[in-house]
């Protein structure tokens, strides 16, 4: 299944298979491979997020996963709740 959509005169086509194979990527990885990729988690958090029609709580709020993601890169570090923040990116992204 793909979807086609515009944008500012540009075309863009998602397709499921490979962004639930992303997303399988980024939930196999190491901690240490997963925080030199988090921009690449949060891009993944935005598309699967809108894609879902993920709340804006749990997506941008407090708690929210690309909120969290960006607490990560800003930080640059390893925080030590990146054990909850993984396992919300696996749960909440998750596609069928």
């Amino acid at each position: 299944m793909s979807i086609e959509y515009n944008v500012d005169n540009s075309t863009y086509i998602l397709r499921y298979r490979e962004l639930k194979d992303q997303h399988y990527q980024f939930c196999i990885m190491t901690d240490a491979e997963f925080l030199q990729n988090v921009p690449g988690a949060a891009h993944l958090a935005c598309i699967i997020g809108w894609m879902k029609e993920l709340s804006l709580d749990d997506l941008v709020g407090d708690h929210g996963i690309i909120h969290e993601l960006i607490h990560i890169i800003d930080h640059n570090a390893e925080l030590p709740y990146l054990p909850e923040i993984r396992a919300k990116f696996e749960s909440l992204l998750k596609l069928a």
